[in-house]
Order: C-alpha cells, then sequence, then structure tokens
C-alpha cells in the first residue's frame, strides 16, 4: 500500500495528465484511465495489465500505470511475450 501512496504521489509531481506521454496517448476515450481495450494498443502493457491492475478494475489508473512505466524494459518485454 505504501508503494502505491509514493507512486501515486510521483504520478501527481510528474504531470497530472501525463501530457505528451504514452498514458494520454493510450488513453483513446479521454475518460482519464486506460482499459484493457485501450491497452492492446501497446503489447508490452497488455502484457502486463492484470498484473498493473490493483484494484481490479479493469482499468489503469494514472498511479498504476507510472508502476508499468517504472518497470525496466526487460521486465516490460516479458509482459509482451507472455500476452501472445
Amino acid at each position: 500500500m505504501r508503494k502505491l501512496v509514493i507512486v501515486s504521489v510521483i504520478a501527481l509531481f510528474s504531470g497530472l495528465t501525463f501530457a505528451g506521454t504514452p498514458y494520454e496517448e493510450l488513453d483513446a476515450d479521454k475518460d482519464g484511465v486506460i482499459s484493457a481495450e485501450e491497452a492492446q494498443a501497446d503489447p508490452k502493457l497488455a502484457g502486463r495489465f492484470k498484473d498493473l491492475d490493483k484494484n481490479q478494475d479493469d482499468r489503469l489508473d494514472a498511479a498504476e500505470f507510472a508502476q508499468f512505466e517504472m518497470t525496466p524494459a526487460s521486465v516490460r518485454q516479458e509482459g509482451a511475450e507472455a500476452g501472445r
């Protein structure tokens, strides 16, 4: 829980809406979250979607997405391979 709070604070102060980042681009319907369907646009994200969706609401909010962005590239690649 503490990690989630820290990540949330980081997400908040690194640009309230992640303007100009993949988060905003992936949020195709601009509702402020990334759905499982929207995540399919990034195979690496799609492969790790269920792990990142901590509250299991089938959507990634900014804090949950920040966890993905902080993930090393090698782990992201594993997620993409798992999602195939």
